[in-house]
């Protein structure tokens, strides 16, 4: 389960730069819009995971919830280019 919550710990940074990219009048509404997204898609993998969970085993339940929020980690991260990869 702390290999699956990477995939959380991974979403602060971009909760930052999404309030960043925001207008202050309207950040309430666009914080409030992205946490009950999230959190639907949070309640979504649980049942998922739980359903896997019936069929597959916790253990293999549990681990392909890890893989897949390492997965989906790794795709939404934002691109950063390295000096090297600058235009001049």
């Amino acid at each position: 389960m702390f290999v699956a919550s990477t995939g959380f710990a991974a979403t602060l940074p971009l909760q930052e730069r999404l309030l960043e990219l925001t207008p202050e009048a309207i950040r309430g509404q666009v914080q409030g819009v992205e946490a009950a997204g999230r959190m639907t898609w949070q309640g979504l993998g649980a049942a998922i995971a739980g359903g896997l969970a019936q069929y597959l085993g916790a253990g293999t339940a549990i681990a392909l919830a890890a893989a897949a929020s390492l997965v989906v980690t790794l795709l939404i991260r934002p691109f950063r280019p390295t000096g090297g990869d600058r235009p001049h």
